[in-house]
């Protein structure tokens, strides 16, 4: 079985969408979670209406808002299939995407299969493809990424679900993904990425991600370094790179204003005089 995790959170003119792409799946044996992040319009009507008619969706709803990090760690928690991947509940996939990634999965024996992505406008109009090029990643080259490297987009993943009994998703709020990601790939084998796009990734201006300042961008990027830093000496890995966060912590500490994340700051400022013990 493939357990497909849908955190959501007042997205009623997607998430129907979102779900017809899931049970239009040439791949049937699956189970969708969609776990409610307190919605205030009717997300949850809409998702029940689903699950009555197709037993394959499961409703899960949090008694507070918690965020999408936290949300998605509940949902792993409660999933069943063998293998998992995660779905915005403002994206869609392609009708034979769970196979394609299924398929490769097996015949290469990885834990881990990633894939491209097709951006789309708010209203569902295709603006850009993003295919990478065929790619078995081993070592150091599956932490590697750049901006436009569709291979740490966590969504566009088939995961082996054992994986995650070795870690939680992170509960930031925002730049969860990064330090998450960077724990999953140290407990997986090899990752392979494919020469092929199905992921269907809609950028909407009011997101999280897109309305996030410049400042909070840049803090929250100090932050999952934080992070990364942090387990890498936990498992002795040998990819430890403390001094690359130090050269961009301390940077931030001179050159940004901390108005609004001064917790955040402390936890930054805290880490670097464990440091430096």
């Amino acid at each position: 079985m493939v357990s497909i995790v849908i955190p959501a959170y007042n997205t009623s003119l997607t998430i129907g969408q979102t779900l017809e792409s899931c049970l239009r799946q040439t791949y049937t044996d699956i189970e969708i979670l969609v776990i409610d992040d307190c919605s205030t319009d009717n997300t949850k009507d809409i998702v029940k209406s689903y699950a009555d008619k197709d037993s394959r969706i499961r409703l899960l709803c949090n008694d507070s808002n918690i965020g999408a990090g936290m949300t998605r760690d509940k949902g792993i928690k409660e999933m069943r299939g063998e293998y998992m991947m995660f779905l915005d509940s403002d994206d869609w996939i392609e009708d034979n995407h769970i196979q394609t990634l299924f398929d490769a999965i097996k015949e290469y024996g990885v834990d881990i299969v990633s894939s491209g992505i097709i951006c789309t406008d708010e209203d569902g109009n295709e603006t850009e493809r993003r295919i990478p090029e065929f790619e078995l990643q081993v070592g150091w080259s599956r932490y590697k990424h750049d901006k436009t490297d569709t291979k740490r987009f966590m969504p566009c993943m088939l995961i082996k679900s054992s994986l995650w009994r070795h870690i939680d998703y992170s509960h930031r709020r925002f730049g969860e993904d990064v330090s998450t990601l960077c724990r999953l790939l140290h407990y997986a084998s090899d990752m392979l990425v494919l020469n092929y796009a199905g992921y269907h990734y809609r950028q909407r201006a009011t997101s999280l991600c897109h309305t996030a300042d410049v400042i909070k961008k840049l803090v929250y990027k100090a932050l999952s370094m934080k992070e990364k830093d942090e387990f890498f000496r936990e498992v002795k890995s040998p990819y430890l790179n403390t001094e690359g966060f130090v050269t961009y912590a301390t940077w931030l500490l001179c050159n940004i204003p901390r108005d609004g994340y001064e917790d955040e700051f402390k936890e930054i400022e805290d880490y670097l005089k464990t440091l430096n013990k």
